[in-house]
């Protein structure tokens, strides 16, 4: 990392917790120890909701039941905790790093390739069975169900999926995406809608990416997973290209320039409601939060400031 950020990293290294540290030196500094590491991840797997997702590990490797599915169904509680969803016990091991060795990890991986495993998981109640039956159809189209199988439109979990993965990336591809997130910047609006008519009714489709994507800005909070998202666009290796990207980079630094932290300050109420000392778990609907606790105000000052450093990061290296 370049010097300039010398004063970000001092910070983090001193008062984040151990997901921080250890994604910082493995990630970004890439002066992690194996020493270092095993001594970080122990305090990882030690952490309270890692504990809590080990107590949902099934023996054939699910974790919870489902995934981004229903907490009750009829009276009966289904999820105690967000955390017995597979959807949410899986963010969670992603955001924390959790090593592809990790028997956690080996074992949900196998449970997803096993088609008895899944139609188990996706058939514990009557609504499941039609989302496991159906579910290559939304794959099509950004995973939203109610967009034909032959039509496609792009999500926020196709963003994910692209964000995560590197097969399919050669200078052509990842120069289109570029030029696809300036277009949607450039020809939609922010109060753009879209239905989507099946059998005579209408349906929104869910994470549709049918708005302007807005630039991180200090002030604001934008949508649920703000932050996220331009950190996925950022993971695409699109680097400075994308013009919404470039104003966050601008932002971010304007932002830092004093003392290397990044702070935010929402003002309005549907923003400060998308903070973590409102939001527990790594759900959907949620941005990524790292720390184990926020009580103590330095946490969010840590969260933001990853981010920022991760983010400019990213940026970085996609124009070497």
């Amino acid at each position: 990392m370049p010097d300039h950020y010398s004063k970000s990293i001092d910070f983090l290294l001193e008062n984040a917790g151990p997901v921080i540290r250890y994604r910082l030196k493995k990630e970004i500094l890439g002066d992690l120890t194996e020493d270092e590491e095993e001594r970080l991840l122990n305090e990882i797997c030690g952490l309270p909701l890692f504990r809590l997702l080990a107590s949902y590990v099934k023996p054939d490797g699910w974790i919870g039941s489902g995934m981004h599915s229903w907490d009750n169904w009829r009276g009966q509680v289904l999820h105690k905790m967000p955390l017995q969803d597979g959807e949410c016990a899986v963010r969670l091991l992603a955001y924390y790093r959790i090593p592809k060795s990790h028997p956690f990890v080996q074992g949900f991986v196998s449970a997803m390739r096993d088609e008895e495993i899944l139609r188990k998981e996706f058939s514990y109640i009557p609504p499941e069975i039609p989302r496991f039956e159906n579910r290559f159809e939304g794959l099509n189209n950004g995973n939203c169900p109610y967009i034909e199988a032959d039509e496609y439109f792009p999500d926020y979990y196709t963003l994910s999926m692209l964000a995560y993965t590197r097969s399919w990336r050669s200078a052509e591809t990842v120069g289109m995406l570029a030029d696809a997130f300036n277009h949607i910047n450039a020809v939609m609006k922010p109060d753009h809608t879209m239905a989507v008519r099946v059998k005579g009714k209408y349906y929104g489709p869910c994470f549709a990416l049918i708005h302007p994507i807005r630039a991180f800005h200090p002030d604001l909070i934008d949508s649920i997973a703000y932050r996220r998202m331009l950190t996925e666009i950022a993971m695409l290796d699109v680097g400075g290209r994308v013009g919404v990207l470039r104003e966050t980079a601008a932002n971010i630094e304007e932002a830092m320039a004093e003392d290397g932290i990044l702070r935010m300050n929402p003002r309005d109420p549907r923003s400060r409601r998308c903070l973590p000392t409102n939001i527990s778990y790594p759900t959907a609907y949620a941005d990524a939060w790292l720390e184990p606790n926020y009580k103590n105000k330095t946490a969010l000052l840590c969260d933001l400031t990853f981010w920022a450093v991760e983010f400019l990061h990213l940026l970085e290296k996609a124009e070497k």
